[in-house]
C-alpha cells in the first residue's frame, strides 16, 4: 500500500520470518525464476565517464547500464565509448527523460542511435501524453521503446510502446506486472535502493514472468548497501533468496 519503502520491506520481512517462508512465496503467485535480471545504473555524465562506469559495470558481473541521456552531451560518442569499453552482450537501456520532446525530433536522434549494435532500447524519448508520438515512433525505430506505466488510458496505449518501468510499491507492482503479462509487454522493475531493495525486487521478478529488462535499483551507486554478505551478480542475475524473509 502507501506506508512507504521501506516500512514495506520491514513488514514483508517480517511477515516472511515469522512464517517461515521467503518472501515471493506470500504473493500467492508460482515461481518463474530462480535468478533475477539487475542492471547497473548512472545519472548524466561525458561520454568518457559513461564509458568508464560502463566498464566497471562489466567487472562486476553486469550486463546492461541504464543511461540519462540529455541532448547536451554527445550521444554518438557516449554509445562508440562504451561500445568499445565493454565486450559482446554488453548491453544499453538510453533514457531520454522525454528530452526529444516531438515524435519527429526524436525519430532523428534514434535512428543514428539505434546503428550501435549494444543500444538495446530507448526509454521515454518523449512526454508521455503523446501517445499517438508514440505510436510514430514505434514505426520508425528498430529498436524496443520503453515508457513508465502509466500512459493515457493504458489499455489504448499497448500498441504505441514495446515495455514498461514498473515503479511502485509491492501491491502495485504485483498489480502492474500481472497487467502488463496479460498484454505479453516486457518491463522493468525500477524502485531505488540498496542491497535489500534488491532482495525485495528480486522476489517480485521470481513470479512476474514479464519482468525480462534488467531491474534498476540504483544499489551501485550507494557507499554501503547493508548487507554482510551481498549477492553476487553474475551474468547481469542475482539470485531469487530462499531463507525465511526478505
Amino acid at each position: 500500500g502507501g506506508i512507504g519503502p521501506g516500512p514495506q520491506m520491514g513488514v514483508a520481512a517480517a511477515l516472511g520470518k515469522s512464517l517461515g517462508v521467503p518472501l515471493w512465496k506470500l504473493f500467492g503467485l508460482p515461481k518463474v525464476r530462480d535468478r533475477a535480471f539487475l542492471g547497473w545504473w548512472c545519472t548524466k555524465m561525458p561520454p568518457e565517464l559513461l564509458a568508464k562506469e560502463a566498464a566497471l559495470a562489466e567487472s562486476k558481473g553486469y550486463t546492461a547500464i541504464k543511461l540519462k541521456n540529455r541532448p547536451w552531451f554527445d550521444l554518438d560518442e557516449t554509445m562508440q565509448q562504451i561500445s568499445d569499453a565493454t565486450g559482446p552482450g554488453f548491453h544499453i537501456d538510453a533514457d531520454f527523460n522525454d528530452m526529444l520532446l516531438t515524435a519527429n525530433q526524436a525519430a532523428l536522434v534514434l535512428k543514428r542511435l539505434e546503428r550501435f549494435e549494444k543500444v538495446a532500447l530507448f526509454e521515454g524519448p518523449i512526454p508521455q501524453r503523446d501517445v499517438e508520438g508514440y505510436r510514430l515512433l514505434r514505426q520508425k525505430i528498430n529498436r524496443p521503446i520503453a515508457a513508465h506505466f502509466g500512459l493515457p488510458d493504458f489499455r489504448l496505449a499497448v500498441d504505441a510502446v514495446d515495455g514498461y518501468v514498473v515503479d511502485s510499491g509491492i501491491r502495485e507492482t504485483l498489480r502492474r506486472g500481472r497487467l502488463a503479462e496479460a498484454f505479453e509487454k516486457p518491463f522493468f522493475l525500477q524502485m531505488v535502493g540498496g542491497g535489500l531493495m534488491n532482495a525485495q525486487m528480486a522476489h517480485l521478478a521470481a513470479v512476474l514472468p514479464f519482468a525480462r529488462w534488467p531491474a534498476i535499483t540504483c544499489s551501485n551507486i550507494w557507499v554501503d548497501d547493508l548487507l554482510i554478505n551481498p549477492p553476487k551478480v553474475s551474468g547481469g542475475t542475482i539470485p531469487v533468496p530462499e531463507a525465511p524473509g526478505l
